[in-house]
């Protein structure tokens, strides 16, 4: 799709809304792309792998205050019930 929309790759729409590719284009980009590929800087992956190492922890970082705000929320919870059964104490001159 991103080689479509960026127009590196000629394709139109049928009626089924669904798209349509030349075959010889199709095989003109395959050959441009895989030549773009093998002429990758060989660093790039290891950088790409230490941003996906980098916001997985960031993630799993967020996954877990998540968690824990759920947990203080469910104590914070429990205890303002407690306190609401208490509040049912009725003064002696109440009847």
């Amino acid at each position: 799709m991103r080689a479509i929309n960026s127009q590196q790759l000629q394709a139109q729409r049928d009626n089924r809304n669904r798209w349509q590719i030349a075959t010889d284009d199709l095989a003109a980009w395959c050959a441009h792309s895989e030549r773009d590929s093998a002429t990758a800087h060989p660093d790039d992956s290891a950088e790409l792998r230490a941003k996906l190492a980098g916001e997985t922890a960031r993630a799993d970082a967020a996954e877990r205050a998540r968690q824990q705000a759920e947990a203080d929320r469910d104590r914070w919870q429990s205890m303002a019930e407690k306190l609401a059964e208490r509040r049912s104490f009725k003064w002696p001159w109440h009847r």
